[in-house]
C-alpha cells in the first residue's frame, strides 16, 4: 500500500489470492484517499463473480490468470 501511494502508478494490479491481504479494504482505503489509479484484480479462480462485483468496488477490471496475456493486452489497449 505504501508503494502504491509513493509511486502513483497508472494501474494497480492486485492478486485476489494473496494471503493476508483484504483487497476490498485496500481498494476502500485507496478510494477514500481520492486515489484515482485504475485498480485491477487478477484471479486464477472463475473471474465471473469478481467481474460482477467490480463496479461496486470501483475496479477498472478483473483479469483471469488462465488468459493473463490476452486479458492484460486487451485491458491496456482499452486505456485512452
Amino acid at each position: 500500500m505504501e508503494r502504491v501511494k509513493a509511486s502513483h502508478p497508472d494501474v494497480v494490479l492486485l492478486d485476489v489470492e494473496l494471503p493476508a491481504l483484504n483487497l476490498v479494504e485496500i481498494v476502500s482505503q485507496l478510494r477514500g484517499q481520492s486515489y484515482t489509479s485504475r485498480i485491477v484484480f487478477m484471479t486464477l479462480d472463475d473471474a465471473t463473480p469478481y467481474r460482477a462485483a467490480a463496479p461496486q468496488f470501483g475496479l477498472a477490471g478483473v483479469i483471469d490468470k488462465a488468459h493473463f496475456a490476452e486479458e492484460v493486452e486487451a485491458f491496456l489497449a482499452a486505456i485512452p
